[in-house]
């Protein structure tokens, strides 16, 4: 049997265990396959992450133009965490692409680019997705664009993130 010998968790263990030392005995020995515990922190701690959501799409967008999928909140902070961009051709060859503005960045970049190529048999269809491990927050009032570069190719894309108030 293993001697307890430190005050201090002896107090311990009146406490904990609501020992009244005038009528109760107080364990000065633990058995040989018993061992305390003592909880560290008793505080609750609360994690709320933020929640991420489809925030937009765009349907079909051709004839070497672009549609806007989200126009970013002027207020608080949007945090991009995955985009989806999908293209098809059937007789047209060139790029798909989104386009978002980062914030603090002078104009809006590629994100996601792909080329896109005719095919002499059918048509010819690609998708391809970006998991931000590290979300991006965007520049307040700007656009999250997909881009078509020729007459011919159809692009559609998804975006997924979250708002954060300031």
């Amino acid at each position: 049997m293993a001697k307890i010998n430190n005050s201090a968790v002896m107090q311990k263990l009146i406490d904990e265990l609501e020992l009244y030392p005038a009528a109760d005995v107080i364990p000065t020995e633990l058995a040989e396959k018993i061992l305390p515990t003592f909880q560290v922190n008793s505080e609750d701690i609360t994690v709320n992450p933020p929640g991420s959501n489809t925030i937009g799409s765009s349907s079909s967008v051709h004839n070497n133009s672009s549609v806007t999928i989200y126009t970013v909140p002027s207020t608080g902070k949007f945090f991009l965490t995955n985009v989806q961009l999908a293209a098809n051709s059937l007789t047209a060859t060139g790029m798909a692409s989104m386009t978002v503005q980062i914030k603090d960045a002078a104009s809006s970049s590629n994100i996601l680019v792909f080329p896109v190529y005719a095919a002499a048999a059918g048509p010819n269809s690609s998708c391809n997705s970006l998991n931000l491990q590290n979300p991006l927050e965007l520049e307040p009032g700007s656009v999250i664009q997909t881009v078509s570069s020729a007459v011919g190719i159809y692009v559609s894309g998804s975006i997924v993130g979250y708002t954060e108030s300031d």
